[in-house]
């Protein structure tokens, strides 16, 4: 029996480490490393996942569903989620031999049938089978890879419901307010204060050691916005990132080494059933920009005093009044106390927008709330000019053209309004309100005739 015994931990140790492996085998011998430390990180993570699949389905139809671990080391919470869930099948790939081997031997000592678990070398890049797992797991890989973005696509293809990941993550403090100043968060998509955004780290790391990346070259270490965005961005969406403080305050014993100091976190994202969701995200958000631009206006008592300083045809008085100091503000960067309560009024997006082709951009603006108050012969001029412009800013054209069309419109002149809509259209295809004032004219154009 000892002999026995004895084979068995000299082929235990053979295939270790065990850093990502935690066994009670059946013969009585205990598989672990002796980083205990390592050992409560799994029975964190392990007790995590159960919780997460405990809330998200029954347990009486766990049996019908199919697991997926990818990078799944020596398969401890492949075997660990396979023994509590009783799922119908339970795979796991690792691009190591040597950690599919420690796998293998976890199988075989439990005597765990091939047709319902079953552990083989491979890595998420090179899975070319079609087939769709209910649940994937990928705890501790994502660091390990060079492209977090093509990744989270890979995982949306083979996952049909969950997928749960953990991975290393950046301190929060990288995504600072000057990451943000550099990243330019210009896009239409920012413009009602949506603020997120990643940032990755890049290091050298080699095959050499158990546990890290699959072959030589450089990782990447994302941020926790980093991995919402590559998850969103690949198709999933109910997305929860969980952050992870491991108990090793549980540990008692004062003689223990200092743990290394790094941040974790846990994602679950959902595989919607309506699959182009990522499009009408971009859709949506432009369209209500968009839509922004033209139905909120800026003030009488602002705008034309505003468009009177900027074309000449008045000067910045002494007494300061509230266009001089947003002109002095926004186009000679003199900053005070009023300044500062601009950015609480709705039409300030505009107006932080005038310091590029200010008076193409003004002149619009005044157009605008001039045809709001029915002062259309005045905004007609003034729009007509914009777009005579030579050089003129490209929004101030399609907007001027489309402001027209509304004109013509109201006037009961289809025609005109037709020809302004089409060069709006011309000027910018993807302007979402002339497109739907394009479908308003071909109702009126029905019903005339």
């Amino acid at each position: 029996m000892n002999k026995t015994k004895n084979a068995s931990i000299e082929k235990i140790n053979m295939l270790g480490p065990w850093v990502h492996g935690f066994f009670n085998l059946p013969n009585g011998i205990t598989i672990q490393d002796t980083d205990i430390y390592q050992k409560q990180r799994l029975i964190y993570l392990r007790d995590q996942f159960v919780k997460i699949i405990q809330n998200h389905y029954s347990q009486n139809i766990l049996d019908e569903k199919e697991i997926l671990d990818i990078g799944c080391n020596a398969g401890y919470f492949l075997f660990e989620l396979f023994n509590y869930f009783k799922f119908k099948t339970a795979k796991g790939i690792d691009p190591k031999k040597s950690n599919i081997d420690k796998a293998k031997f976890i199988a075989k000592s439990f005597k765990l049938l091939s047709d319902t678990y079953k552990t083989s070398i491979g890595n998420l890049f090179d899975i070319k089978e079609k087939k769709q797992y209910n649940i994937v797991i990928m705890p501790g890989v994502l660091h390990h890879l060079d492209d977090h973005i093509m990744a989270c696509k890979k995982l949306y293809d083979i996952t049909s419901e969950i997928l749960i990941l953990e991975t290393m993550v950046l301190p929060d403090e990288v995504e600072s307010k000057l990451m943000a100043e550099f990243l330019e968060l210009k896009d239409d998509v920012y413009k009602k204060g949506e603020t997120i955004f990643g940032v990755t780290g890049h290091k050298f790391e080699s095959e050499y050691l158990d546990g890290a990346t699959a072959s030589s070259g450089i990782v990447s270490i994302p941020s926790k916005n980093s991995v919402y965005l590559s998850l969103f961005n690949a198709g999933f969406r109910d997305i929860e990132l969980i952050d992870i403080k491991f108990p090793f305050e549980l540990i008692e014993s004062n003689k223990s080494p200092k743990y290394r100091n790094f941040r974790s976190i846990i994602a679950i994202a959902k595989k919607p059933k309506i699959t182009n969701e990522i499009e009408s995200f971009f859709k949506d958000k432009i369209n209500d920009n968009q839509n922004d631009e033209i139905d909120i206006l800026i003030p009488m008592d602002v705008i034309q005093p505003l468009f009177k300083l900027i074309n000449g045809s008045s000067k910045v008085s002494d007494e300061r009044s509230e266009a001089d100091i947003i002109y002095l503000f926004l186009l000679k960067n003199e900053e005070n106390s009023f300044t500062e309560s601009l950015k609480n009024r709705p039409y300030y997006k505009i107006l932080s927008g005038f310091l590029h082709s200010p008076l193409d951009k003004i002149s619009v603006e005044y157009a605008k709330t001039l045809i709001n108050s029915n002062e259309k012969i005045i905004a007609k001029k003034i729009l007509r000019s914009v777009i005579l412009t030579a050089n003129c800013d490209w929004r101030s054209v399609y907007k001027a053209y489309h402001l027209l069309s509304i004109v013509s419109l109201s006037e009961k002149n289809i025609l005109m309004a037709t020809n302004y809509n089409n060069k709006a259209l011309r000027t910018f295809p993807k302007f979402f309100p002339a497109i739907k004032l394009r479908e308003e004219i071909k109702k009126m154009k029905k019903i005339n005739i």
